[in-house]
């Protein structure tokens, strides 16, 4: 499997450390994935646990491996310094990937349409407490929950490291639809009278 990686990434890893000044493995958007979600823009106020263009600096090379690099220890820099406010902005990153936190803002600047974004935060209200209880009846079952549990932690570090933007709840929002799935046929099969 390692080998079957290598070939199929090493050729694009060889071409950006070949291409750039600073090292460049896969891609050049983590530093401002990371410095968009680290000021004061984003640490406090309205848009606590977001991300702004007001936190991006303006480029200092053509050399995106030079700007990515730039980008992400001014916002390793911008964390330290501020290491107390990381518990109050991490939980709202993450309350807004959740919805439990300004919910309808996080709606709103998640930019898919104000009636998409709502239905479907109305929509996770519903499936999100089905879904635990899916997890019981799965359990009770003796299956494994991992798979559906690991979902939902991944999403969750992710958005506690970036931004709270619903679209990163996407992996987990499957084992959330199958989970709830699992409830809703364990009531129906408990209501239905038994039948062939």
């Amino acid at each position: 499997m390692a080998l079957a990686a290598l070939v199929v990434v090493g050729p694009w890893v060889a071409f950006n450390l070949a291409r750039f000044e600073a090292p460049g493995y896969l891609s050049t958007g983590s530093g401002v994935t990371l410095v968009d979600s680290s000021c004061d823009a984003v640490y406090s106020g309205t848009f606590i646990g977001w991300w702004s263009f007001l936190c991006i600096p303006d480029r200092i090379s053509n050399d995106e491996a030079v700007n990515d690099r730039e980008n992400r220890d001014l916002a390793f820099r911008y964390v330290r310094h501020h290491k107390s406010e990381l518990p109050k902005v991490v939980a709202a990153r993450v309350g807004r990937m959740w919805g439990v936190f300004r919910p309808f803002q996080t709606a709103d600047l998640d930019g898919r349409g104000v009636n998409a974004d709502r239905v479907g935060l109305v929509a996770s209200y519903v499936l999100i407490p089905l879904a635990i209880g899916g997890l019981v009846v799965l359990r009770r079952r003796e299956e494994s929950i991992l798979p559906m549990v690991a979902l939902g932690a991944t999403v969750t570090i992710t958005a506690a490291l970036f931004y709270g933007a619903v679209r990163f709840r996407v992996p987990a929002d499957v084992a959330i639809v199958a989970c709830a799935a699992v409830a809703v046929d364990a009531a129906w099969c408990k209501l239905r009278p038994t039948s062939r």
